[in-house]
């Protein structure tokens, strides 16, 4: 029922992950696998564990790798109980047996409120993406900022130096001499409110991502 070359695959990743020779003794065709032909197999460990496969070479790539993914991610959410993945190759996908039960009305009962959970978890993801996404996209745009009022704060210390020796040889007027002055603080004022607001939209991001950035930090 499951080809040679799968069930051989099978048995080497799970040879490789006990640590020991462990193969598949039994298979019996089973349900779950949606498009794809599944079983329940019994390993030569005495475990047993639910195999998915395909026998289309044209299998979309990452097919059952995937889902694989898409199963552990349900799993970290900690809402439903989610078989483990055992093994993921191109062709096949191995996962934990979990033994079906009844279908009582507790049972729906308790499913509805795991998915309600679930479906909660995943608007809080989606509420951190949008917040750690605006917040690094408001974090670069203000270092940018900083970047150029520094730019502009070093052009105003040059013209501020030169109208001081223009003044000093007296080719500048004294309001000349002001003015430079005005701009130059402007600058310096421009340029802490930038590197303020810099440091803000950082703050802000590390509080999203719940850690710090800053260079040196664990």
């Amino acid at each position: 029922m499951i080809p040679p070359d799968i069930a051989a695959a099978v048995g080497s990743a799970l040879s490789k992950s006990a640590g020991r020779p462990v193969g598949i003794a039994t298979a019996r065709a089973v349900g779950g696998g949606c498009i794809s032909p599944s079983a329940r197999i019994g390993l030569t460990d005495g475990d047993v564990a639910f195999l998915k496969w395909t026998e289309d070479a044209k299998t979309p790539d990452r097919f059952f790798r995937a889902e694989a993914e898409g199963l552990e991610r349900l799993d970290a959410a900690g809402a439903v109980r989610i078989p483990a993945v055992r093994a993921v190759e191109d062709r096949w996908l191995l996962l934990e047996w979990l033994e079906p039960g009844a279908a009582t009305d507790a049972m729906w009962e308790r499913l509805g409120e795991e998915l309600a959970a679930l479906h909660r978890v995943r608007a809080e993801e989606l509420r951190l993406r949008m917040e750690v996404g605006t917040g690094h996209q408001t974090t670069v745009t203000a270092l940018q900022i900083v970047a150029l009022e520094e730019s502009n704060r070093q052009l105003a210390d040059e013209q501020l130096a030169m109208q001081r020796e223009r003044y000093r040889v007296g080719v500048a007027t004294f309001l000349e001499l002001q003015d430079a002055e005005t701009v130059k603080a402007r600058a310096d004022r421009d340029y802490l409110n930038a590197l303020y607001a810099f440091h803000v939209a950082l703050s802000q991001l590390e509080a999203a991502v719940g850690r710090s950035l800053r260079p040196g930090s664990r």
